[in-house]
Order: C-alpha cells, then sequence, then structure tokens
C-alpha cells in the first residue's frame, strides 16, 4: 500500500514539475488512464490500473487551472503553432474502454469541459466478462463490483462521443 501510495505521488509530482520548471514551448504530457472506480480493497499482487473519482476531478481540476488541454488528435499541430506564454498542453487519453470511462469519467470531463481520447478494444465492446488481458479483474472477479472491469456497451460509447468531448480510438 505504501509503495503504491509512494508510486502514484511520485510519478504527479514528476509530471507537474517538468510541465512548470520550463518554458513549455514545443513540450506537451499525455495522461492516460485505465479505470476510475472506488474499487474498495487492494491486491497487492497486481496493479489494478485504478484512480478513484476523488483523485481523477483533483486531477482534472489541477490540470483544468493550470494547463490546456487539448485533443490528443490535436496535440501535434497544437504543439507546432504554440507560443511560450501560453499554457502547457495536456491531452487526456483513456486505454481499454471500462464501463466506468462513461459512468465516472465523462461527468468530470463534462464538468471542466476537458476533452479526452478512449482506446477501446472494440472486442469486448458489451462483453458482460472482463477483459481477458485485466489480470486484475480476472483474479479478483468474486470480490470486484462489476462497475470497476465490465467493458462499455455500444449505447454508452455512443454517449460518450455525443457529448463532444470524446475521440474514440482502437
Amino acid at each position: 500500500l505504501v509503495k503504491r501510495g509512494v508510486k502514484q505521488t511520485a510519478g504527479w509530482a514528476a509530471v507537474v514539475s517538468r510541465l512548470f520548471a520550463e518554458p513549455s514551448t514545443g513540450r506537451a504530457c499525455i495522461f492516460y488512464y485505465h479505470r476510475i472506480a472506488d474499487v474498495g480493497f487492494t491486491d497487492r499482487t497486481v496493479d489494478d490500473w485504478n484512480v478513484t473519482p476523488e483523485q481523477f476531478e483533483r486531477q482534472i481540476a489541477t490540470l483544468a487551472r493550470t494547463a490546456e488541454i487539448v485533443p490528443l488528435i490535436d496535440l501535434l499541430d497544437r504543439l507546432k503553432t504554440k507560443t511560450s506564454s501560453a499554457k502547457p498542453l495536456v491531452s487526456l487519453t483513456f486505454d481499454d474502454g471500462y464501463a466506468n470511462f462513461h459512468s465516472q469519467a465523462l461527468p468530470i470531463l463534462k464538468r471542466y469541459h476537458a476533452p479526452a481520447t478512449a482506446f477501446v478494444v472494440t472486442g469486448s465492446i458489451g462483453n458482460s466478462e472482463p477483459m481477458p488481458f485485466d489480470h486484475w479483474a480476472n483474479r479478483n472477479l468474486s470480490r470486484a463490483l462489476s462497475h470497476t472491469w465490465r467493458p462499455l456497451n455500444w449505447d454508452e460509447l455512443e454517449d460518450c462521443v455525443r457529448s463532444g468531448l470524446v475521440t474514440i480510438g482502437a
């Protein structure tokens, strides 16, 4: 538990310090997420790829104040035209396509008008079983609530796109 906390804190501190330590011309950062859920327990044997909704909201609130959050698809063009007086550029990505992206992350993204790219495993959309590569979910299926590991379904995915904030990748 201590190791995980130190790892998360050190990673966040390193990213933030690099964004603001030097002039940000031509610099950007990509924050990548997997699971946004309140898991409720820690399995020390396997990474859960998790950020709680509370942690996620604090991160997005900070980024919304201190950086310019841009869609990943626009990041390279924005880097080419960026001026030294502008805020650092940040893009948000979400891997795998967990349903908690729709239920937990999307409301926060809407609140802060933060665009994001969701990379989904198209073969898992709408499945009611954990994704085969999700070792944490498969190991903890008996004690993890389904909202922590369930893949997005088509309606949720379409709702994400309709928000105008989400770009889908695969």
